[in-house]
C-alpha cells in the first residue's frame, strides 16, 4: 500500500507516538522511511535575550537541535530494524516545507502527531498538522500522543 513513508518528528512525545507508527507501518509495508525534521524557530526562543544575537548563531543552533531531534529518533528506528533516511529542512512554514518534500520526493504518506513541540506554531499560524492535512497530496496518518488518547467510557 504505502512504499515511501514521511515521518514529522519533532522530539515530543506525539512526535514520539507518530514514530512509533511509522516504524510499524514500514515494517509491516517493507517501505522506505525518511525521518524529517523542520528546524523550528520557537525551540530556541528563550535562549537568546540579547536583542544582537546574529543569524548565524541562531541558525547553528537550530540545526544542532533539529540534528539531535532526528538522530534520537533514527536510533529508535534502528532499534526496532527498520532502516531510514534522515532530512532536516530549513525553517519554512513547517506545514509548506513537509508537503513540498513529499511532492518533490514521492512520498505517498505522512506521518505525524497531532501536537508538536511548542504551542507557539499554532498561536501564530494555527496547526501545522491541520495544514499539512489540508495541503498534502498524499495520505496523511496522524497520530495522537497516548495522554492524548480519551479514555474508554466504563461498561455498565
Amino acid at each position: 500500500m504505502f512504499k515511501n513513508l514521511l515521518a514529522a518528528v519533532d522530539g515530543s512525545e506525539c512526535s514520539d507516538a507518530a514514530l512509533e507508527t511509522a516504524i510499524a507501518l514500514a515494517s509491516c509495508e517493507n517501505a522506505r522511511l525518511t525521518l524529517c525534521t523542520v528546524a523550528d524557530p520557537s525551540q530556541i526562543l528563550g535562549e537568546h535575550t540579547e536583542p544582537n544575537v546574529p543569524f548565524d548563531s541562531w541558525a547553528e543552533r537550530l540545526g544542532a537541535i533539529a540534528a539531535e531531534i532526528n538522530a534520537r529518533s533514527r536510533a529508535v528506528a534502528s532499534e526496532r530494524g527498520v532502516a531510514c533516511e534522515r532530512v532536516i529542512l530549513p525553517f519554512a512554514p513547517a506545514a509548506k516545507a513537509l508537503v513540498d518534500y513529499a511532492e518533490h520526493y514521492g512520498i505517498d504518506c505522512i506521518v505525524m502527531g497531532t501536537h508538536g513541540r511548542s504551542g507557539l506554531a499554532r498561536a501564530l499560524g494555527g496547526s501545522v498538522a491541520q495544514a499539512v492535512v489540508a495541503r498534502a497530496r498524499c495520505a496523511v496518518v496522524m497520530v495522537r500522543a497516548p495522554k492524548d488518547v480519551p479514555a474508554p467510557a466504563p461498561s455498565p
